[in-house]
């Protein structure tokens, strides 16, 4: 099964896959069907545009001649992550769930704040440290790996009800 990239963490991954895009919602109340419709359509839409991100940094970091033009790679790219995050929570708090999935929708969106807070916090070297690699570790290290849990966890935890309800969807959640 292809796991969707919405569902892992910047540097979980190996050149770092990253998180997601963003859609409109709307003020009306959505059918269940209509809710993980617009949930796909804005985690898609993330999915296209941490694909983007990823290729245009495989590229400029292989071009890359010096030590310099590689940071440069990895802050831009660092950048267009964090970018990415925040247009895919807007692109959550936009939609307004159903009341039988608002309790999930809220946690999910609350693990991605999280873990943009999380990025955010951890993408500049701390004082003394050789900048690149000190934010790599800490973007795999223990502290990232719960957050991925959790991502996951909320993600189940919506595909769990767009199943019992017979919604044919499938959010590609990490299992």
């Amino acid at each position: 099964m292809k796991r969707r990239l919405t569902s892992l963490f910047v540097a979980a991954l190996p050149l770092g896959l990253v998180i997601v895009g963003a859609c409109g919602g709307s003020a009306d109340t959505l059918t269940l069907e209509e809710y993980f419709e617009r949930l796909d359509a804005v985690l898609e839409a993330g999915d296209g545009e941490a694909e983007t991100l990823n290729a245009q940094f495989v590229e400029t970091s292989d071009a890359a001649q010096t030590d310099e033009e590689s940071q440069d790679a990895f802050r831009n790219f660092f950048a267009g992550t964090e970018e990415v995050f925040q247009q895919v929570i807007s692109g959550l708090q936009s939609i307004e769930p159903p009341p039988t999935v608002k309790e999930a929708h809220d946690e999910y969106v609350a693990i991605e704040v999280e873990a943009l807070d999380f990025f955010s916090a951890n993408i500049e070297p701390a004082e003394g440290t050789s900048s690149l690699l000190a934010i790599m570790e800490e973007l795999q290290g223990p502290a990232a790996a719960e957050i991925i849990a959790r991502k996951a966890e909320g993600c189940l935890a919506l595909q769990a009800i767009a199943d019992d309800s017979g919604i044919a969807i499938d959010l590609e959640c990490i299992k």
